[in-house]
Order: structure tokens, then C-alpha cells, then sequence
């Protein structure tokens, strides 16, 4: 069963916490249709499917376990069937347990004057880009994306 994890707000005021929001959002999916320069606000917004980092508790004795080489079930007889079910449930139970899981998030830049793209296709909206970093420089926010593709806010 899942646990209810309270939602991550943060807020960044200096290039130490940029490097905090850096860490949360390393590998999100953004989908180019949920990018956007509101202008008269002066906000540069998107929407993020992110790794749920703050959940992760490291190697699980479980996983260690899941790891291991399964012993051959026996083909004959109700043994066989036995080993089986019991191999089948412990796989239930460690995917029921894994901790690992993607959230959505939403993220706002503030005092935005101005928006430039480099080596991404603002009118392919189908697009589904990786989010490898976001860098804080000279009074503006980069994000980098895989195969070279920066968004400067």
C-alpha cells in the first residue's frame, strides 16, 4: 500500500537552492504543451513528471532479496504448483513495497523578462522533453535538456 507523502513545496532565493530544485527535478519528463512565457505576468511556467527523489531510503533488504537466483520449482505434483504461487506472491508483495514512484509537479519562474530556446522545436507540442539540469547564471535560469536543447528564463 502506498503511503500518503505530503507535496514538496519549494522555494528558491540564491544559487544554493537553485542547486536543491536542480537535485528534485534531475531527469523530469516536460511535455513541450505544458511550457509556457506568461508575459503580462512575467512568469515562465511548466509542468514536470519527476523522479519522487525524497521517498527513495536507498538499497531495501527486499531488493537484495528479489535480486537473488530463484531456486528451480519442482515440475511435478502439487509442489511445483506450491513453489510457484509462492514465488509469484513474494513478486506481488515487492512491487506492492517498491518506494520508487513519479509525481507531477508545477513550476514557476518569476521576473521574467524575456524567454530564449536553443535546439528544441517550440511548435512540435507533442513533445515529451528530458530534463538533465537547471542551472542558475548572470540573473537567469537555464534549463538543459537531452540532446542539447536549453530553455533561458
Amino acid at each position: 500500500m502506498t503511503e500518503f507523502v505530503k507535496p514538496m513545496k519549494l522555494r528558491a532565493h540564491d544559487t544554493e537552492d537553485m542547486r536543491v530544485i536542480a537535485g528534485v527535478l534531475q531527469d523530469a519528463l516536460v511535455p513541450l504543451s505544458d511550457v509556457t512565457y506568461l508575459k503580462a505576468e512575467k512568469r515562465f511556467v511548466f509542468v514536470a513528471n519527476r523522479f519522487r527523489w525524497e521517498t527513495d531510503s536507498g538499497p531495501r533488504e527486499q531488493e537484495a532479496e528479489a535480486v537473488r537466483t530463484p531456486e528451480p520449482a519442482h515440475a511435478s505434483g502439487a509442489g511445483g504448483e506450491a513453489a510457484q504461487d509462492a514465488a509469484e506472491a513474494e513478486d506481488a508483495s515487492f512491487a506492492e513495497e517498491t518506494p520508487y514512484e513519479r509525481v507531477n509537479c508545477g513550476v514557476c519562474f518569476d521576473k521574467v523578462r524575456s524567454v530564449q530556446v536553443r535546439n528544441i522545436d517550440m511548435s512540435r507540442k507533442d513533445q515529451i522533453l528530458n530534463l538533465l539540469t537547471v542551472a542558475a547564471a548572470d540573473n537567469a535560469i537555464a534549463l538543459h535538456f537531452s540532446d542539447g536543447g536549453v530553455i533561458s528564463a
